[in-house]
Formats: C-alpha cells, structure tokens, sequence
C-alpha cells in the first residue's frame, strides 16, 4: 500500500495518530506538498479549522491549480463562519475541474451553501 492510502485511511480512523507521523515526515521533508496537504486533511478532521487553513492557503499558493485544495480550504471556511469566501473557493474548484462537482454532493460543504451554490 502506498504513503499517502495508508494516511488517509489513518485520518479517517485516528486522525491524531496521523497528524503525529505527518508532523514526523514533515521534520525530514518539511516543504514537500503532499505532505503539507495530508497534514492540512488531518488538522480538518481534527476540527482544527483555522490551522489546517493555513496549510491549504500554503498548498495553494505551491499548486493553485489544486481543485481539491480548493474544496478543502472552503470546507474549513464554512466552519470557521466564512460561507462567502468558501463559496468563492468552490468556485474556483469549479472552474479548475468540474469533476469534483461529485465531491461537493458528498459533503456538507454543499448542505452549508445550499441555495448559494450554482
């Protein structure tokens, strides 16, 4: 199994476990991307909106080309009572890559815009 399935899985079932061996990783390769953008998914499973924001404004500016990174950043911008900000980032998703329209329908990111979104 790869790296970055065994993480998700892990952020999935223990995120607090996951953002201790992401925090390792990062201490070895600290501007590798992918990892930056694991860590951010964990900090956002962790509820720790404001933290895991800053990592995906990070990601983005290495790789603004990142549909998901897009949709993540808007997730912790609803939480954190943003929805016009979030909105514009689905947009910007959007506009990278309609496909992940499918991701929106599956997450309450789309129930905490509706009637907002397209």
């Amino acid at each position: 199994m790869s790296f970055r399935r065994d993480i998700l899985r892990l952020i999935r079932s223990n995120p607090e476990s996951a953002l201790r061996r992401l925090d390792r990783e990062l201490s070895r390769t600290p501007h590798a991307i992918g990892l930056i953008a694991l860590k951010a998914r964990a900090l956002t499973a962790l509820s720790q909106y404001d933290d895991a924001l800053y990592l995906w404004r990070d990601v983005i500016a290495l790789g603004p080309m990142d549909a998901d990174a897009h949709l993540q950043k808007a997730t912790c911008l609803v939480e954190l009572g943003a929805p016009d900000e979030a909105l514009e980032e689905l947009e910007r998703a959007l506009a990278i890559d309609e496909s992940v329209r499918s991701q929106i329908d599956d997450t309450w990111v789309f129930e905490a815009l509706r009637g907002r979104l397209l």
